[in-house]
């Protein structure tokens, strides 16, 4: 009897083999990434959608087609982001980080009208450890704690309770590298559809770009580790 129990509670137990109505319900990581990657580009960049619906040029037909060119833009470049990160113990933590930036880069874009940049990642990052509690108890509302819930906690709870199913590491590495190269292609393929209404557009309002969520965070801070001292403020000023 006890060697039956061990048995029961071991993974092996667990897995497809013995449980295949588990692995019907679990997740293909694929499919882990198209949604994650769907929810980001739509709902998780509306300060974006809000201020394209303001411009007077794509108030019409052509600024909803536009409109969906560049999510299918930013849905392929998140998917090859996450691409990297999909194995069985970093997919799920980083998107849950990828989630809870893009929830708060919302915030902010949206309430307080900022666009987020090298500079303000830039000023984010300076403050001071005695100055975060400062900085916390200013900034923190209902209306964050309620764009936070709603963009991140919920998405990211769905994907923690829903099962992945398990590829073997070879079989998760060529799944990775297809999607990424699909990806990509996607990416690139949209881009030369939108080539110029994204050139045109991009070239009169500069500061679309920093409204791209959450690769417009991203990049900020890729741009300070790249170049770290270009990037100091004189603490005089």
């Amino acid at each position: 009897m006890s060697s039956l129990k061990l048995f029961r509670s071991t993974e092996f137990a667990l897995s497809s083999f013995f449980s295949p109505q588990r692995e019907r319900a679990a997740l293909h990581p694929v499919w882990a990434i198209v949604l994650i990657s769907l929810w980001i580009a739509t709902v998780c960049n509306l300060a974006l959608w809000r201020r394209l619906a303001q411009l007077p040029e794509l108030n019409n037909a052509t600024g909803i087609w536009f409109g969906i060119g560049l999510a299918v833009m930013i849905g392929a470049a998140t998917s090859a982001l996450l691409c990297l990160f999909a194995w069985r113990w970093t997919f799920k933590p980083v998107v849950t980080l990828l989630l809870l930036a893009a929830a708060l880069g919302t915030y902010f874009m949206l309430n307080d009208g900022i666009v987020i940049d090298t500079p303000a990642m830039q000023r984010v990052l300076q403050v001071k450890p005695g100055g975060v509690a400062d900085l916390v108890r200013n900034v923190v509302n209902w209306r964050m704690l309620a764009s936070v819930l709603v963009l991140a906690v919920l998405p990211a709870a769905w994907l923690w309770r829903k099962p992945l199913r398990r590829v073997r590491p070879g079989r998760q590495l060529v799944v990775n590298a297809f999607v990424f190269v699909a990806s990509c292609a996607l990416l690139a393929g949209a881009t030369v559809v939108f080539h110029e209404d994204l050139a045109s557009t991009m070239q009169r309002h500069t500061q679309l770009r920093y409204l791209v969520n959450p690769l417009n965070s991203l990049y900020a801070l890729a741009d300070i580790a790249a170049t770290p001292t270009a990037h100091e403020v004189d603490p005089k000023n």
